[in-house]
């Protein structure tokens, strides 16, 4: 056991016991109301060998065992990664980087860092480490250059393999003569349209390998650079241009399909969505890698929307975004994906507080006829904890009837029961749904007009930002701080 001293070097403590101390300092200032009741606590020492000390813990006495630690530096970059030991201490070896920083990441609201002890001129010597000197900016920026050409192959050959994917689902509904023959006309429009996004992708790809030899040197090869990023960037728009206008189609094929090729449909509908990320994130690369080069392309129109944090703390540490869940779950964040994710995330804060739930330990009733609720629901709490319960007209939306949920903690009983507040989902958002999507889905004959689906989007956008944005008392009823 290691032992340090205070500064008059007469009383011996651990570190363990210094760790504690602090704790118990804590402690009686929560319990005083003036520091939250799971405070995340963090000690550092330098072992003057090179590597540091670290410990953590929480104020409660809580372990942090298993928990992540990293070292960045002061623009936020990793430098290392690793977990917390049984005992919640890990030895780290110092970076040769200065300032550096030590994050404890407890979870969303439990992170603590602290500055960390650099590299001394002895430790140097002793390591065998020589001291820094600068580098030309030119390499630094070659290395950049390569990174984000290596995306945009990564992500042209994913466009490439969600366009066949694209074809492969919607052949599956189109050459099937047991079904209705209007469904498999829509879905043969769309494995059309799918062949065009492949044939393109393709274009993009040739570029993307020009790309790659061009960029070794940079400098020299600067006209033939731009000209080939005008290229690709021209070609995303088409790309981007044949997926907005087939959006509405794709989501007529969804809601129409019969539950005997609903695994199709639901591929065709994750895929396309998908390929919507990848145009978006091609731009973004292609406008980096011009601005690394430095040369001027065109800008462009393809922009993800901006859509604010929200995250869950679940099981084994498991930290999840709205993003990610809705993604992975249902293809893309909508108003019922985002929805489904914050009373799940605001259930588990008013079911078990600082507490983290266990596998399997939250059921769930709800009401929504959405495919993005039961997606999410059963993604983030199991197709076996999770109820759903017709109520009210599914054709015609309201609050009362299919934004309500009852939350059940398995192991205590304990009930959650709340509905979504008004104001949250924009006025006249659920008649605009009715005249937009209910045409999609056959509900009625009246095509809405350009107008009408504008402003279904428009509104659709502000309900997603809201319902991720606003406090949790500000959406639900029934929350408790």
């Amino acid at each position: 056991m290691k032992w340090i001293t205070d500064t008059q070097g007469s009383n011996w403590i651990t570190r363990k016991a210094l760790l504690s101390l602090a704790i118990s300092v804590v402690v009686v200032f929560s319990l005083a109301g003036s520091v939250s009741a799971h405070t995340p606590l963090l000690y550092i020492e330098d072992n003057q060998d090179g590597t540091i000390y670290a410990e953590a813990g929480f104020s409660t006495g809580a372990s942090a065992a298993g928990m992540p630690c990293r070292l960045v530096d002061e623009d936020d970059n990793i430098l290392w990664e690793g977990e917390f030991g049984e005992d919640s201490t890990l030895i780290i070896q110092k970076p040769d980087v200065d300032p550096y920083f030590v994050v404890f990441d407890g979870g969303p609201g439990h992170v603590v860092t602290k500055p960390g002890p650099p590299l001394t001129a002895e430790e140097r010597e002793a390591l065998g480490i020589e001291e820094k000197t600068e580098e030309p900016a030119e390499p630094a920026a070659v290395r950049g250059i390569q990174e984000v050409v290596e995306e945009l192959v990564e992500h042209a050959n994913d466009l490439i393999e969600a366009g066949t994917a694209l074809r492969d689902n919607t052949g599956e509904i189109a050459d099937d003569e047991s079904l209705d023959d209007s469904l498999r006309a829509k879905a043969e429009e769309i494995r059309a349209v799918s062949r065009e996004l492949g044939n393109i992708a393709e274009v993009i790809r040739e570029h993307v390998d020009e790309l790659e030899g061009l960029v070794s040197d940079p400098e020299a090869n600067k006209a033939k650079i731009k000209e080939t990023l005008d290229e690709v960037v021209d070609r995303l728009e088409e790309c981007y241009a044949i997926l907005e206008a087939k959006c509405d189609l794709v989501h007529a094929v969804l809601a129409i399909t019969p539950e005997s090729h609903t695994e199709h449909a639901d591929a065709m509908h994750d895929v396309y969505h998908g390929a919507e990320r990848l145009v978006e994130q091609l731009t973004e690369h292609a406008q980096e890698l011009a601005g690394l080069v430095g040369v001027a392309i065109p800008g462009s129109a393809i922009k993800p929307v901006a859509v604010p944090e929200q995250y869950i703390l679940m099981y084994d540490l498991l930290v999840l975004s709205a993003e990610e869940v809705a993604i992975k779950a249902h293809g893309h964040l909508c108003v019922c994906g985002a929805t489904a994710f914050r009373a799940t995330q605001v259930a588990i804060s008013q079911l078990w507080g600082e507490e983290i739930p266990a596998k399997g330990a939250l059921e769930l009733t709800y009401h929504h006829p959405g495919r993005g609720h039961k997606d999410v629901f059963e993604y983030l709490l199991g197709p076996e904890n999770v109820t759903y319960v017709k109520a009210g007209d599914p054709k015609h939306l309201t609050l009362e009837d299919h934004f309500t949920y009852t939350f059940v903690r398995t192991d205590t009983g304990a009930t959650w029961e709340t509905m979504m507040k008004d104001g949250v989902i924009p006025e006249g958002f659920f008649d605009l749904r009715y005249e937009v999507k209910g045409f999609l889905k056959g509900w009625h004959q009246e095509r809405p007009t350009e107008a009408k689906k504008a402003a279904f989007k428009q509104q659709f956008d502000e309900a997603v930002y809201n319902i991720l944005s606003m406090e949790a008392s500000q959406i639900f009823e029934g929350v408790t701080p």
